[in-house]
């Protein structure tokens, strides 16, 4: 950020554009509950499975996680910096 503040002002600003666009892929449940699905459409995966518009417990952990700011890829999950992904 010090370095080049133009470029990190560029990243945030892709960052909050990526992240609003998830809303678009919220599921509301009749119990008021909301969640993400696995993917927008059904699509074949090279690797031999299709990506299906289902329900999951790991695209909505991710959701979670990103507003939390918590980086499970960290012990502790990093992220100190204190800046949430608004505008």
């Amino acid at each position: 950020r010090e370095t080049h503040p133009e470029w990190a002002e560029e990243l945030r600003a892709d960052a909050i554009l990526m992240r609003r666009g998830i809303e678009t892929q919220v599921v509301q449940y009749p119990d008021g509950a909301r969640g993400y699905r696995y993917a927008n459409g059904r699509y074949f995966i090279p690797v031999g499975w299709w990506a299906e518009p289902v329900r999951s417990l790991a695209s909505t952990a991710w959701v979670v996680l990103l507003d939390k700011q918590f980086n499970p890829c960290v012990i502790g999950g990093g992220g100190d910096s204190g800046e949430l992904l608004t505008a």
